[in-house]
């Protein structure tokens, strides 16, 4: 197979860009800075005979000045995954799934570990996680792998590949232990998969096979933590340590917000006491509310509404079915963090540990959401080209069409 460079496009190139995307990126950016400072920046009141501009230098913004370059490295990435043609991606769709498979193995033998999980590699000061990556991978991948199945999937032979090859990265994950991301696996598989055309008969058998893994998951995968944190929010058990504590801490902060919130910088807000935990992280959410109330609240909501809205109608649009499964592969991804995230803070799901979308301070969490959306972009960009018809399998049997006719 030869690489081909893609082809220069026209002067109009520009007229396929999607650029609502772009603008809810940088309003969730603004955002995700605001609450990140409204969490983390010191002193919160200026000094005796200090005047505004003067504190504002003297404040302490490591967080947001690190979440600011995390932001325009990932717009970086954003472009370059825009630029280059999807079909090269789909084209070398084996090697990054492959490569990524290495990658979350060598952390069981390059890492250490951190929580009691085996989730980072140490690089100097920072810390990279591969499964995020592994995100990007496996929404590749499965969207070529699932767009080869000419009209559905319809039988155990289809199936199977696809099952196993789902199944290696998640056992990988699973085995970190990183429960929370082994769940946003789980809801790009089914999204994906749902679209793909999987019949009623095989969801049912999915469905069930997982309901009998259950035990095994329960009894061999599952720490002591997780285990407590599941019990906690089916009611099953009593906790009065850190998982109790945590969405305790978080639901108060949410009502103290009330209508318009406490504002940024008050001094009294339990954000600024330290009292929520993980407060520019994974309870970022929590935050906003207590910042900016339930205004703020329901404006983000909105902003993350117009994302998934829009991306969902991208789907819909777009005729090629690689694409098309390019995009709902992200949907199910974004939507799964978002619905875990914010249950998680309002205590309506257990908690898992994983970050709000492009609000949660993090490198690795921008970049592999910068790269998706670039991806989404890409896709939309080359809309108008015609799709390929049949799967991967269209090409190979014009070429072999010709040489009969030869």
């Amino acid at each position: 197979m030869r690489f081909k460079l893609p082809k220069r496009p026209n002067r109009a190139w520009y007229r396929n860009i999607d650029w609502m995307l772009p603008l809810l990126i940088v309003a969730l950016g603004i955002y995700s800075l605001i609450g990140i400072a409204s969490a983390t920046a010191t002193p919160t009141i200026p000094p005796d005979g200090v005047n505004f501009w003067e504190w504002l230098k003297m404040m302490n913004v490591y967080y947001v000045r690190l979440q600011l370059l995390w932001f325009v490295l990932g717009f970086v990435l954003l472009i370059l995954t825009m630029t280059i043609d999807y079909k090269v991606y789909k084209r070398f769709a084996d090697w990054i799934y492959w490569a990524n498979v290495a990658l979350l193995a060598a952390l069981f033998i390059f890492s250490t570990a951190s929580r009691g999980a085996v989730s980072w590699f140490k690089l100097g000061s920072r810390m990279f996680q591969p499964s995020e990556i592994a995100k990007i991978a496996i929404i590749i991948f499965l969207a070529k792998k699932i767009a080869a199945c000419d009209g559905g999937i319809h039988s155990f032979k289809q199936l199977l590949p696809i099952l196993g090859y789902f199944l290696l990265p998640f056992a990988l994950i699973l085995a970190q232990p990183d429960f929370g991301t082994a769940l946003v696996f789980l809801s790009i598989f089914a999204g994906m998969m749902f679209l793909g055309g999987l019949r009623g008969r095989l969801i049912a058998i999915i469905a069930g096979s997982g309901i009998a893994a259950v035990p095994v998951l329960w009894m061999f995968i599952l720490n002591d933590v997780q285990k407590q944190r599941v019990l906690v929010y089916l009611g099953l058990a009593s906790d009065t340590g850190s998982s109790a504590y945590h969405v305790t801490q978080s639901k108060i902060a949410i009502g103290s917000g009330q209508m318009f919130g406490k504002g940024m910088f008050n001094t009294g807000a339990m954000s600024q006491l330290n009292y929520v935990p993980e407060k520019h992280t994974d309870f970022i959410f929590s935050v906003v509310c207590e910042t900016f109330g339930f205004v703020g609240a329901m404006v983000l909501l909105g902003l993350y509404f117009l994302l998934i809205f829009r991306l969902i109608y991208m789907a819909y649009k777009l005729q090629d079915r690689f694409c098309s499964l390019i995009v709902v592969g992200v949907v199910s991804m974004l939507f799964f963090h978002i619905f875990e995230n914010i249950g998680m803070t309002l205590g309506v799901m257990p908690i898992t540990g994983i970050p709000l979308p492009l609000m949660s301070y993090g490198g690795s969490s921008v970049f592999s959401i910068m790269i998706l959306l670039g991806l989404v972009m890409n896709v939309w960009l080359r809309r108008n080209r015609p799709p390929e018809i049949g799967g991967e399998n269209h090409e190979h049997r014009i070429d072999s069409a010709r040489q009969e006719e030869a």
